[in-house]
């Protein structure tokens, strides 16, 4: 879920980078990130979509008060932490150490960079009608939803399953 600070970057595509803490199912590259906010309060409101994006980077990243480490195959440094910042949709890299210190109980972090870029139309239409409906394609895991398991291969089971009706 993005707050409403990001929403507006997300929908013109000048963010196309989150941050996230670690979670016990890795994004993966192919995947496809299904990004929402909530209407109202959080929990106690609907979810909107933003819109359906394909995972192009998942890397970990180790941040702290002056520095920004991201593994992408090999550790480099981002050679602006500022740029880095304004880039995840911050003012400058000291409104991010902020909102850690609000939201992922400060600095150091570690976590992961997802990159993504956009699904283009018709593919994401239809992606987001099998998304919302919980479809399975057969090949998925018992029980879950179809895109958080397997998505490069339901993105691809989605075109061809509408081209066939």
């Amino acid at each position: 879920m993005y707050q409403n600070q990001f929403v507006p970057r997300i929908e013109d595509g000048s963010k196309s980078t989150t941050i996230r803490a670690r979670r016990k199912r890795k994004v993966n590259i192919g995947d496809i990130l299904d990004n929402r906010r909530w209407t109202g309060k959080p929990y106690c409101s609907k979810q909107e979509r933003i819109g359906l994006y394909e995972c192009v980077e998942s890397s970990p990243v180790f941040i702290r008060y002056g520095e920004v480490r991201v593994d992408a195959g090999a550790f480099y440094y981002f050679p602006s932490i500022e740029i880095f910042a304004e880039d995840d949709g911050f003012k400058n890299f000291e409104a991010m150490s902020d909102w850690f210190d609000r939201n992922h109980e400060g600095l150091p972090f570690e976590g992961f960079l997802y990159r993504w870029k956009p699904i283009p139309e018709p593919l994401a239409g239809r992606l987001a009608h099998y998304f919302d409906k919980g479809k399975n394609c057969g090949n998925c895991a018992k029980g879950k939803k179809c895109f958080a398991v397997c998505a490069s291969h339901c993105r691809d089971w989605a075109f061809d399953w509408e081209g066939a009706k």
